[in-house]
């Protein structure tokens, strides 16, 4: 997770600096940099508190992109579903899923941190996947 904030946070800082990312394709305009960061800025907001780019209030993500919650919530799902054995340090799927607010604080931390050691997400396909 540390990495994918601190890659949110260069992305949002190169944007918001008009620093172009060169990847595959670097066919864009100064003009066009601008314009996608003058765009970016009009959305987002940078929150210290996560060190992590944020929706303005009243702002919807672009078509296609799950929100933070219904991604929280597709973990959650995952972890009632499956748990996590440090013997064979996998995961085992239940036959049942189990109550996550009957489950232990430190069973659930040691649970979370498992998942995000493991999977990640995939915003192309909305599903999380091992690594």
């Amino acid at each position: 997770m540390r990495h994918q904030r601190l890659f949110s946070t260069l992305v949002g800082i190169g944007l918001a600096t008009g620093v172009s990312l060169t990847f595959a394709q670097a066919t864009t305009s100064r003009e066009q940099v601008k314009m996608e960061r003058s765009e970016f800025l009009k959305s987002h907001r940078y929150d210290a508190g996560t060190m992590d780019w944020v929706l303005k209030p009243g702002m919807e993500a672009p078509a296609g992109v799950m929100s933070r919650a219904e991604i929280i919530a597709e973990r959650d799902k995952f972890l009632s579903e499956n748990r996590w054995t440090g013997s064979t340090q996998g995961w085992v799927q239940l036959s049942a899923p189990r109550d996550m607010s009957k489950v232990s604080r430190s069973q659930v931390k040691m649970e979370r941190d498992a998942f995000t050691k493991t999977m990640t997400f995939n915003n192309e396909t909305g599903l999380w996947s091992p690594k």
